[in-house]
């Protein structure tokens, strides 16, 4: 991973399209942090299942986890505005080690799952807000798509080799040794960010003058559909296929499927940032909407290992055609925002809230219903939302009839 990371940031061609000093090191840090995080973050739901928590606890879970992030979006966002969006990520990088932490020791010290949704909320919040108010702020607009497929498939690299080898190290070292890894390669994702000075000139607070909510609301129900979705193919998904599919090496299986859905997926990254500079993200949106509809639809069905390679493979296709033209279309729009951090902060606080009553609502079906067929209502569910997406009024992706 670390050799592709090298041969993509000292690319003279990728360097006409970054500044190295700012861009560069944003690249490699996150390229370290996805990497820890994806060998471990696919396991999480699982973990907790097989040390005894229930399907009802883990929505629970991850619904307290998300409303939670919704206040510490707002303390990032203060933050932001003061110290800096690098300073913000350092500290989200120090959040997470107490969240894998409490991963590590959960069985000796029987931490409460609100207390471990405590901790990860907290890492999270401060990182994507960091993180989407550096990028939009040193991005080179005219280049955004190619930026966005670089950092895209950075992350998808790293995405692909953290779940093989997680879950690989799973079985044959336990989970813990993949907890331990992971705190190591977060430790590593600092130190890039320490090598130039903050992008940003620090103030007294952020404003939400002039940034409202109403004329924004078509972005953010888009917005809150495509985050159910991911959400749904990150954590439900695997967890799903390791409860009612895969009876034997399951951390293994799931890594495996998960990395090679990944893998497929990079081919992609270079192609649809060419086709959103040259103004064709709007109809990439449409058309990819409707194949990622059908494929949440299919979820409900497959009951084999080539069904969910399959699918799993078609579904990564289609999220990167969703996910890349609407994160241009945000920064477009945060570029123009009279506050960046602020708007920043109302679009992810408007997705975390979205995706808690989502859990919500995971949490009373597998409640009232038998638990299989409650995460197959839930994936019929994700495709009749995920057409929402297409109610987004970006002007950056807007398509020319």
């Amino acid at each position: 991973m670390l050799e592709v990371v090298h041969a993509v940031t000292h690319n003279k061609q990728f360097w006409r399209n970054a500044d190295m000093s700012e861009l560069g090191e944003l690249y490699i840090s996150i390229t370290l942090k996805t990497f820890a995080f994806s060998m471990i973050g696919v396991f999480v739901p699982i973990y907790l299942y097989q040390i005894g928590f229930s399907l009802q606890e883990i929505a629970l879970y991850y619904a307290t986890y998300f409303a939670i992030r919704a206040p510490f979006n707002f303390l990032a966002g203060e933050l932001t505005a003061r110290r800096g969006p690098k300073h913000i990520m350092s500290y989200a990088y120090v959040l997470t080690l107490v969240n894998l932490g409490m991963l590590f020791t959960m069985e000796s010290f029987n931490w409460p799952l609100w207390s471990l949704a405590i901790a990860a909320a907290a890492s999270l919040s401060f990182f994507f807000t960091g993180y989407h108010v550096d990028f939009s702020r040193i991005k080179r607009t005219k280049e955004v798509g190619s930026e966005l497929s670089h950092m895209y498939l950075l992350q998808k690299v790293a995405s692909a080799v953290g779940p093989l080898l997680g879950g690989l190290l799973a079985m044959t070292f336990g989970i813990h040794f993949v907890i331990g890894l992971s705190i190591v390669f977060v430790l590593l994702a600092i130190w890039p960010l320490m090598l130039t000075r903050e992008p940003m000139r620090q103030r007294s607070s952020m404003s939400f003058k002039g940034i409202s909510p109403r004329r924004e609301f078509r972005n953010m129900v888009a917005f809150g559909a495509m985050g159910i979705g991911r959400q749904m193919a990150l954590s439900m998904w695997p967890l799903y296929i390791a409860v009612f599919i895969f009876t034997e090496n399951i951390y293994g299986m799931v890594g495996l499927v998960t990395s090679i859905s990944v893998i497929s997926s990079i081919v992609m990254a270079k192609m649809i940032g060419t086709l959103i500079d040259n103004n064709k993200g709007g109809a990439l949106l449409e058309h990819s909407t409707v194949f990622l509809t059908v494929i949440h639809a299919l979820r409900a069905s497959v009951s084999t290992l080539s069904g969910v390679i399959g699918l799993n493979i078609l579904g990564e296709f289609s999220e990167t055609g969703v996910m890349l033209p609407l994160t241009k279309g945000f920064y477009a729009r945060a570029d123009g925002a009279k506050d960046r951090i602020a708007y920043v902060v109302m679009m992810e606080t408007s997705i975390v809230l979205v995706r808690a009553v989502f859990w919500l609502f995971v949490a009373l079906l597998l409640v009232n219903l038998d638990q299989q067929l409650a995460m197959r209502v839930v994936f019929i569910f994700v495709a009749l939302i995920t057409p929402l997406t297409l109610v987004q009024n970006f002007k950056a992706i807007k398509v020319q009839r």
